[in-house]
């Protein structure tokens, strides 16, 4: 059978060789919706093989017609009119013949009688043929029905298995991926030309400036601690201490202080004796009055809630307190008065005169200065003698961190090389296993399949599928139950090849003979003419049959078409029609919000109350 394009090209090429004025304007996209039904293929086929000039009258012809027509003014036979004056004259024809020689028209009709009864017998046997295809049939269609679920159970969970793998197969190969990428993203890193790992910086530099900041910081030490400075610091004997000299540069360099310095100390200690009475009296004095009103405040709330009921009730009562309140406040303010004019000020002056005692001076104060300047100079070389070590200690931590993150990262990409070892090797040997599956031999025939090997589970369970439809699947499978399957396997297939070649050799001697009957069929419809070209269906009555179904055909098409446009027009007016669209959100309301709907027809009511009003 040829596609559907081919037909399309043929039947445009034959339109072109005849002369039909459309061809050459026709696309084969045009003509394509001439071939959606499967039906209609055969017959445009036909169609395009049978359409040539024999169909189709010359020029010359059609003048000859058209003069005939003209001349004579006789009326044209067309159609079933030319059909009955064909049918007439066969008659007049055979009317005849038969005046002319009636034992040959007797012979005939014998001849035909044999040929119908024998058309007859034909007719009840292809007809009883017929009726046991359509039982063969029937029965094959109650088989398939069950089998046409079940292969469209099996083949969608074919796809969802597929899916799954598919997506698994996506994933492995993502990671795998993300793997290699890692890892070339890793190995890039050690053969970069700018090393990006601590260990492979060079440490010339740090050590160079480690070397010039110990000799910096020795020159510092040779400079600050001079010969002699533990004596002067600290002497063995700790209760001699001598005089500082003035007049000494070295020792006035310890001291770190003028006699300017002194006075001016002198004369800020004397101003802060005098002021510090003053503003320590005022201090005690805030003190004491915030104090007291914080106490005034809670003592207040205090009494406040336990006279809360006496508010509105007992007047006299309420001002009888107010009199005893008043005068233990009056009571106390006189002792804190009392308190603040004798005792007080009799301690702050005290206070003032321990201020003013007398600092010892002399030997100490060489001692401190002298102490005050070895501590901060020592001070100094200790902070940076540890800026050094942490300096140190930190390359040290930072190569530490950076080494143990690298031992990790070599762990990982080693249990990542095993594992993706050990998962090459299992699928070797599965592809292999598969690859010869029956021939296999195991080692162990006796020993039990672990549950977790989803891989020999699930071939078990297709060798031996009533292993899955058991209530409680067998749980101990054994590599011998296995083997034994595979057997099963071969053998049903070895049956199954076997009654395969049985099958194609009886179904090509029942092919034969239905190629023969299919051939002695057209000859009794085509009346022998079995040609590709002018294919005439006989008896008559069937090609009249054939015509009147497709005029039905046609007429019932526009029938449809009529309905289906007259259909679109009113569905178009009900989509634009506002009081459908209402009645139907009336009705969407009506089940689902009875107050809406409600609230709309207390609308209405409204409006057709106020139009009659109107």
């Amino acid at each position: 059978m040829m596609a559907a394009h081919q037909v399309i090209d043929k039947l445009l090429t034959n339109l072109t060789k005849l002369g039909c004025p459309i061809g050459q304007k026709l696309q084969p996209a045009s003509l394509e919706w001439l071939f959606e039904e499967d039906s209609m293929l055969s017959f445009l086929a036909w169609l395009a093989d049978s359409v040539d000039n024999n169909n189709v009258l010359s020029p010359e012809e059609k003048d000859r017609f058209e003069k005939l027509v003209t001349e004579k003014g006789e009326k044209v036979l067309r159609g079933r009119d030319l059909e009955a004056a064909l049918q007439t004259i066969d008659q007049t024809d055979q009317e005849t013949q038969i005046d002319e020689s009636e034992d040959l028209l007797r012979a005939d009709l014998h001849a035909l009688r044999k040929e119908i009864a024998t058309a007859k017998a034909y007719k009840a046997k292809i007809i009883n043929h017929r009726n046991a295809l359509n039982i063969h049939q029937i029965s094959l269609s109650h088989k398939l029905d069950p089998l046409v679920d079940l292969n469209n159970l099996k083949r969608q969970e074919n796809n969802n298995i597929a899916q799954e793998n598919e997506e698994a197969n996506k994933k492995v190969n993502k990671s795998l991926q993300m793997i290699t990428q890692n890892v070339r993203s890793l190995a890039q890193l050690y053969d970069a030309d700018n090393p990006p790992f601590l260990y492979q910086q060079s440490l010339s530099d740090y050590h160079a400036s480690t070397e010039k900041f110990l000799r910096t910081l020795t020159n510092f030490i040779k400079k600050q601690f001079f010969e002699g400075i533990s004596e002067i610091v600290g002497p063995e004997n700790e209760s001699y201490y001598q005089l500082l000299d003035i007049n000494n540069p070295l020792e006035e360099l310890l001291r770190g202080k003028s006699e300017e310095r002194y006075s001016q100390e002198r004369q800020e200690l004397s101003r802060l004796q005098q002021i510090y009475p003053l503003s320590k009296l005022q201090q005690i004095k805030a003190k004491a009055r915030l104090s007291g009103i914080q106490s005034a405040i809670n003592f207040a709330k205090v009494q406040l809630g336990s006279h809360e009921f006496l508010l509105q009730r007992n007047v006299v009562f309420l001002r009888q307190l107010e009199k005893e309140k008043s005068e233990i406040l009056h009571q106390i303010r006189d002792d804190i008065n009392t308190i603040q004019s004798t005792s007080l000020s009799n301690a702050l002056k005290r206070e003032a005169r321990l201020i003013d005692t007398p600092i010892l001076r002399g030997d100490y104060d060489l001692k401190i200065a002298r102490q005050n300047y070895f501590t901060s100079k020592q001070d100094e070389v200790i902070n940076k003698l540890m800026f050094l070590r942490s300096c140190e200690q930190f390359l040290s931590m930072a190569l530490e961190i950076e080494a143990k993150k690298l031992r990790d990262c070599h762990r990982l990409l080693l249990s990542v090389h095993t594992l993706i070892d050990e998962d090459t090797k299992v699928t070797n040997d599965r592809i292999e296993f598969l690859a010869n599956i029956a021939g296999i031999t195991i080692k162990s025939p006796r020993n039990t399949i672990d549950n977790r090997d989803l891989f020999f589970t699930r071939i078990y369970n297709v060798l031996n599928p009533s292993n899955t439809k058991q209530e409680e699947p067998n749980a101990f499978i054994t590599y011998a139950s296995l083997v034994d399957a595979v057997g099963n396997l071969n053998r049903l297939v070895s049956s199954f090849s076997v009654a395969l070649t049985s099958f194609e050799s009886h179904n090509e001697e029942k092919l034969r003979r239905c190629l023969l009957s299919c051939t002695s069929l057209e000859d009794k419809i085509f009346s022998g003419n079995r040609t590709t070209k002018n294919l005439q269906l006989s008896p008559k009555q069937i090609l009249d049959n054939l015509t009147e179904i497709e005029e039905l055909l046609l007429s019932l098409e526009k029938t449809l078409k009529e309905i289906i446009s007259d259909f679109d027009k009113k569905k178009k007016v009900l989509q634009a029609d506002q009081y459908v669209a209402f009645e139907r959100r009336i009705f969407v309301l009506f089940l689902t919000d009875s107050n809406q709907l409600q609230k709309y027809v207390a609308e209405l009511k409204e409006r057709v109350a106020a139009q009659r009003i109107i």
